[in-house]
């Protein structure tokens, strides 16, 4: 396993837009830790001279989070086709 420190601004140079980014609850000043199926490391990071895409699982640690925000973008093809489910199976 090889870990990357992508803190301060290094943090701009890895994109998450063609990910898949899991995550479980957590407790204010615990470790948080997203899990991102699929990210880019560009190159401005400087481990290659050019944009890597990471196809497989990888961990993303916070740690001492007092509280997260998230924001997200709901996908829908042309038609506009609902596809989100709540716990009981019907479209939002």
């Amino acid at each position: 396993m090889r870990q990357i420190d992508v803190t301060g601004e290094r943090f701009d140079f890895v994109d998450y837009s063609e990910g898949n980014i899991f995550f479980d609850t957590f407790s204010e000043k615990e470790t948080f830790v997203l899990k991102v199926w699929g990210a880019t490391l560009m190159h401005e990071l400087g481990i290659v001279e050019q944009d890597i895409y990471v196809a497989a699982m990888s961990d993303l640690i916070f740690e001492d989070v007092a509280y997260i925000v998230v924001n997200y973008g709901i996908y829908a093809n042309e038609e506009g086709t609902k596809f989100i489910k709540n716990m009981e199976g019907d479209v939002n």
